[in-house]
């Protein structure tokens, strides 16, 4: 909406990517990423189906990542949508939650 001029906005954004990076970013024993819960002080290895939005933000917000962090934001990014996609393959009308236990 700045046209990329909003340096504090984007500052607030990098910072948030990060903390979700370090804290709730795993990967599956199958090798699938996935964005945890965060639930009473403790990660719950689980993704609910609205964190799959996650996938398309990283991916948006690669361009203009810092220190060139892009490609690696634009791979995360895939790699949470292609966790999405599995989890609604594999488990068709299951409950969600289990692929990434």
């Amino acid at each position: 909406m700045s046209d990329k001029t909003d340096t504090e906005a984007r500052k607030t954004y990098d910072d948030a990517i990060e903390a979700i990076e370090r804290h709730l970013i795993r990967k599956s024993n199958g090798g699938l990423t996935f964005i945890g819960e965060w639930k009473n002080g403790h990660l719950e290895r689980k993704m609910g189906h609205l964190a799959c939005f996650a996938g398309g933000m990283f991916a948006l917000g690669a361009d203009g990542s810092p220190d060139d962090k892009a490609g690696h934001y634009l791979q995360l990014g895939a790699e949470i949508a292609h966790t999405c996609h599995e989890s609604y393959d594999r488990t068709g009308e299951k409950a969600r939650g289990e692929l990434y236990k």
